[in-house]
């Protein structure tokens, strides 16, 4: 169980990063909390400061005479322009920008004195650049949304607004490099060389547990949110309070994945060819917690031929588990022998929850994915497979059937495919971000829906939850911590609802402003949180893959009207997904 200092009755997992300001620098001391806003400030304070100058990074005084720096605009002045901040008077220029870190959000911002960074990792070269660019957008839409409509944070000189900054790293695995090395160099970037006190991070799940959490910012203080990380072994880091993300780990899904086999037995009993006697299923998983965890909840609770479960149905030779080394732990695993085992035992129903890229992965002309090799090893006349996939593989799902040029094979496995995941609490607020997000972004290969990857849409509720929350603890102390801001979201929990995005930013400013709390809605998230494991419940829905005239590939991942009771543990209404009739 996490270790918890403070209770939160609801939290949003965002990576903010704070520029934390300094006060061990030499300076003219004087009584007053803030000395300066400008030099002639300084000199007109008499003869002892007449060769003074402003420190705006602390509005204090400081000897011209002393080597180092002294705002962070005067910073960027002498790096060429360059982002630079003055971490602490006196002391040298730090250069924002690094090999792995070197984007700003937004793109034209400028580093303003007492600007309020916060850092975002991900995998922004390799195979995963492509879907996490995604989210890089989504984050972005957000904080160019509040820093127009919140305009920036309290505590700042004579009260002027404090600027939003994000900083976007890299931490995918450079060529020739370990697997670590270039995580650990933005890492300690963010943390050892800006301060920054919060981080959004887009890493595997393994980097988070293995390395980042407790190697790099457990130890500093600092507040993370792993949004798209699904391990439920990061429910139980023992975080000190400051590890939150505003989704659930993938085991929420999966009683709804091994609930949908009698739905889709019934299905294929109702069907113009039947099958004679008992179906049998393949529950196929692999290494990695994210992927077997969720293996063994659909183990435990999967249910067919008349209420059997898997050992019964095992012992009648209907029901296999195939586990293989996940592509995550092994980049050169071969594939084919898992894929030649089940097609061999040619199961009516094939449950994945393993990776997306060992399920689907589409490498012409012999595609290496174990879905795409049983596919072209099945020799079964009677029936093919219908898989009933998890979260991972949907975004994979879509891309191989787009390498199919047969479009009656193509159409055929479209209609054998049915998923589960997380889906929108409020239809018309998600809705609305789509609309907005598709009118900024136009790029197809950028579309959360076209790509299967709606749960991107946590990363809003991120930022949103996040920079609300630093607003809340700048009112009571503009130095923000890890800590502080967590303690931030506490304000964000209780009182009158309102929706993450820009219009109802106003009336949450104001309440923040005066003291009150409100109580945030997210457009996928239901920002209800667990306090000992620091998650967000999300609902979780039947997606079907539907053919569309709008989306680019021609194929559209939909919610249905089934979504899963977590109480009841059920379907309520039964098989209403147009996928399952």
């Amino acid at each position: 169980m996490k270790l918890r200092t403070h209770t939160f009755v609801s939290l949003v997992l965002f990576a903010l990063v704070a520029a934390a300001s300094s006060s061990g620098c030499t300076v003219l001391l004087h009584d007053d909390k803030q000395q300066c806003t400008t030099d002639a400030d300084c000199t007109k304070r008499g003869a002892a400061f007449a060769r003074s100058i402003c420190s705006v990074t602390d509005n204090v005084c400081v000897d011209s005479d002393i080597a180092g720096c002294t705002s962070n605009e005067k910073c960027t002045a002498s790096n060429n322009g360059a982002p630079s901040i003055c971490k602490k008077p006196g002391g040298p220029c730090v250069p924002v920008f690094t090999a792995e870190c070197n984007t700003l959000i937004p793109h034209d911002a400028k580093m303003r004195d007492n600007a309020v960074l916060f850092a975002f990792t991900g995998l922004k070269s390799g195979s995963e650049a492509e879907a996490q660019k995604i989210s890089y957008n989504i984050i972005e839409m957000g904080v160019n949304e509040l820093n127009r409509s919140l305009v920036g944070l309290p505590g700042g000189p004579n009260n002027v607004p404090r600027p939003v900054i994000g900083l976007e790293c890299d931490e995918s695995q450079a060529e020739g490099e370990g697997e670590y090395d270039r995580l650990r160099r933005s890492y300690k970037h963010i943390i050892d060389d800006l301060g920054i006190q919060a981080i959004i991070s887009n890493s595997y799940s393994t980097s988070v547990v293995n390395v980042v959490e407790p190697e790099l910012t457990r130890p500093a203080g600092v507040f993370l949110m792993p949004n798209l990380s699904f391990s439920p072994l990061i429910s139980t880091l023992d975080d000190n309070g400051l590890v939150w993300r505003s989704s659930s780990p993938t085991t929420v899904q999966a009683p709804a994945q091994a609930a949908l086999v009698p739905i889709v037995e019934a299905k294929l009993r109702a069907g113009t060819n039947p099958p004679q006697g008992d179906i049998k299923v393949a529950l196929l998983t692999s290494t990695g917690v994210v992927f077997s965890s969720s293996g063994d909840t659909v183990l435990n609770e999967i249910r067919f031929n008349n209420g059997k479960d898997a050992a019964q149905n095992k012992a009648q030779g209907n029901f296999q588990r195939f586990n293989h080394t996940s592509s995550n732990d092994d980049q050169n695993v071969d594939l084919a022998p898992t894929a030649n085992d089940i097609a061999q035992f040619k199961p009516n129903i094939i449950v994945a929850t393993n990776k997306g890229q060992d399920l689907w992965e589409a490498v012409e002309p012999r595609p290496k994915g174990i879905g795409p090799a049983v596919e072209r090893l099945w020799t079964e006349t009677r029936y093919r497979p219908f898989y009933i996939i998890s979260p991972p593989s949907i975004e994979r799902a879509t891309a191989y059937l787009n390498t199919i040029t047969d479009s009656v094979r193509r159409e055929d496995l479209r209609q054998r495919i049915v998923a589960v995941d997380q889906s929108p609490p409020n239809a018309t607020t998600y809705s609305n971000f789509i609309i907005n997000y598709q009118a900024i972004y136009k790029n197809p290969k950028e579309d959360p829906v076209a790509s299967g990857l709606n749960n991107y849409a946590v990363e809003y509720d991120g930022i949103y939850t996040m920079i609300y929350a630093m607003f809340a603890a700048a009112q009571k102390n503009p130095t923000l911590t890890g800590k502080s801001i967590a303690e931030g979201i506490s304000r964000l929990t209780s009182g009158d609802p309102f929706y993450v995005g820009q219009t109802d930013t106003p009336q949450v400013k104001q309440r923040l402003a005066s003291g009150q709390n409100v109580n945030l809605q997210g457009v996928y998230s239901l920002l209800d949180f667990d306090m000992s494991s620091g998650d967000s419940p999300t609902e979780t829905s039947v997606v079907c893959l539907e053919k569309s005239t709008s989306a680019a590939t021609g194929l559209e991942w939909k919610f249905s009207s089934m979504t899963w009771d977590r109480t009841q543990r059920t379907f309520p209404g039964g098989a209403t997904a147009s996928c399952l009739k």
